[in-house]
């Protein structure tokens, strides 16, 4: 549970790195330069001083925590903030209020399985980035579900990833040709009694992740995920 004081932070817009033609990272650095402290899986609602047509908008960090930088993805969905967020000149100032959310790491010794869906992959990320810099012997099972291949946009550099860490094992799942990220996650084990599961995505399709994996023993007390919570009811 997130214990740490909410802020509202100025920052100004450093970078954007494209991942797809819709798809983006989000770089953004403090104007007072100061180090973010957040736990991995945090969020942050994400608003532009400077137009305040746009409804402001929750994000998940993607980035670790203890740097002077935050990174977001986001998708391009053609209008509000995330398209303002894609053309904004560097430098520009965002507005956030940060940071929220309690669908944290918990440091334990189990196995973790670990689903994001879309850009549930963000927040995903630093949660396993953490658990293997503390234990690189940590056995993270990671599944990224999405539509079609081209929105698998980490996809190569997660498989390199696991060059580095030989006991994670990641898959990339396309929904309309292998079939839904749960059921591949709960086909691919024969007994979850013993994880710790990080769920990450729109609320529907992370409730249909969680029965799948209960059916092959996924304890509610052992599954960490805002959606579920109630928490975050859309990412964009």
């Amino acid at each position: 549970m997130n214990q740490m004081p909410v802020q509202n932070v100025i920052c100004r817009i450093k970078s954007r790195e494209i991942f797809t033609d819709r798809i983006f990272a989000l770089r953004v650095k403090a104007k007072d330069g100061c180090i973010f402290d957040h736990a991995p899986g945090q969020y942050a609602i994400i608003s532009l001083p400077s137009d305040d047509s746009h409804d402001p908008r929750p994000y998940s960090i993607a980035s670790m925590p203890d740097t002077n930088e935050l990174v977001f993805h986001i998708k391009d969905v053609g209008r509000g903030l995330s398209h303002a967020l894609m053309n904004a000149p560097e430098g520009t100032e965002v507005a956030l209020e940060y940071p929220l959310g309690s669908a944290v790491y918990r440091p334990k010794k189990s196995p973790i399985i670990a689903i994001g869906g879309g850009l549930g992959l963000a927040p995903i990320l630093p949660i396993i980035r953490t658990a293997l810099k503390d234990d690189p012997s940590h056995d993270v099972f990671l599944y990224h579900g999405a539509a079609k291949e081209s929105d698998l946009y980490l996809d190569e550099k997660l498989k390199s990833m696991c060059k580095t860490y030989p006991h994670l094992e990641y898959k990339g799942v396309i929904e309309d040709i292998d079939g839904t990220v749960g059921a591949i996650a709960a086909a691919a084990h024969d007994d979850l009694s013993n994880f710790n599961a990080y769920l990450s995505g729109a609320p529907a399709m992370v409730i249909a992740c969680f029965k799948a994996l209960e059916e092959k023993g996924l304890d509610i007390k052992n599954t960490i995920s805002d959606a579920l919570s109630g928490e975050i009811k859309d990412f964009v």
